[in-house]
């Protein structure tokens, strides 16, 4: 004999697993307001006004792509930073590792803003540290 199925007990079931899938952990980027960065660290955003993904950090860093600190920036332009440090010291970002090839911007304490370099559309950058 078969066992007859109840309505609310499926519907209990397809509330369950839509629960469960908007509970799933999200990209570390998605749903960001703009500008968003830790208090205390310097961020680099792939998108304009501090929008798309973002790296954070509270450190000088000479190699962005060494430990994966900024993954994305191997292959992604940095549109804008934000100097969201708590030291009141300026942020130098560079194109090359340690601090190498042109400096592209140092950017004050609590500025922040949208690179105009190649139409707008960023810069690569590997390396940044505390001091311009």
């Amino acid at each position: 004999m078969e066992r007859a199925r109840h309505p609310l007990g499926l519907l209990a079931s397809l509330a369950a697993a839509a629960a469960a899938l908007l509970a799933a952990p999200q990209p570390a980027h998605a749903g960001l307001a703009p500008w968003s960065c830790v208090d205390g660290s310097v961020c680099a955003y792939s998108g304009p006004d501090g929008t798309g993904q973002v790296c954070a950090w509270p450190y000088d860093d000479p190699d962005w792509q060494a430990r994966n600190a900024c993954s994305w920036s191997a292959t992604t332009k940095v549109r804008s930073v934000y100097n969201h440090g708590t030291s009141g010291r300026p942020v130098a970002f560079y194109t090359g590792a340690n601090y190498t090839g042109p400096r592209v911007v140092c950017t004050a304490a609590g500025a922040k803003g949208n690179f105009s370099q190649n139409g707008g559309t960023g810069v690569h950058l590997r390396s940044h540290r505390w001091a311009c």
